[in-house]
């Protein structure tokens, strides 16, 4: 059966799980209990790292407000290295290139006491001003069956202005809170077959120079 890498939801649980170990390590809070949630819905519930279900009150809640195209990794090849290749005639497979996404993720400190809000927030800023990057290398735990998925997300911290911060939260149609807004590259998003077609192996190699 195909399956789709990187999926959006699992790579969200991976940086829940992540900045669940982090907040845990700083301060032992209970309040540092990190949900995948609708921010916009607080009366829904949330999926922690174990799986549970709670609510959204007095947690540190992820919320995925816009994904946008990755401009950088548009015109990518078709053709790329088989990792699993066992000779050369499979060593080179034919692919359409995943769809590079950037997400934009919304991190809230949802908590009755403000002072406690302010506090956990710092914490996160904190988390993500020490590694930017999160890698397959021992910090995190990606998950399984991505054959070329790319091992890295990187954080960068958006300063939005006062219109924008307006805009965003009456899009999701509740007063502000402490929050803070981050963009993630990137997700490769693609559909992976059951057998991957085999491309034909590379046989000669022309350059193109011009001397002026």
């Amino acid at each position: 059966m195909p399956s789709v890498q990187d999926n959006v939801s699992a790579l969200l649980g991976v940086v829940r799980g992540y900045l669940q170990d982090r907040l845990n390590e700083i301060q032992t809070w209970d309040l540092n209990r990190v949900l995948i949630g609708n921010i916009a819905r607080a009366d829904s519930l949330g999926t922690a790292t174990d799986g549970t279900e709670h609510a959204l009150s007095d947690a540190v809640v992820l919320t995925l407000v816009r994904t946008e195209e990755d401009p950088t990794r548009k015109n990518q090849r078709n053709y790329r290295a088989n990792p699993l290749a066992t000779d050369a005639s499979d060593g080179i497979l034919y692919r359409n290139p995943p769809v590079g996404l950037n997400l934009y993720l919304l991190i809230t400190a949802n908590h009755q006491n403000y002072a406690n809000a302010l506090d956990i927030l710092s914490n996160v800023i904190a988390v993500f001003q020490q590694r930017k990057n999160l890698t397959d290398d021992g910090v995190v735990t990606w998950p399984a069956g991505v054959l070329f998925g790319e091992r890295s997300l990187k954080f960068n911290l958006l300063s939005p202005t006062f219109e924008e911060e307006n805009h965003l939260w009456s899009m999701l149609g509740g007063k502000q809170l402490p929050s803070v807004l981050y963009m993630v590259q990137t997700a490769n998003v693609e559909m992976v077959p059951d057998q991957p077609t085999v491309g034909p192996p590379i046989n000669q190699i022309t350059l193109n120079e011009s001397i002026y």
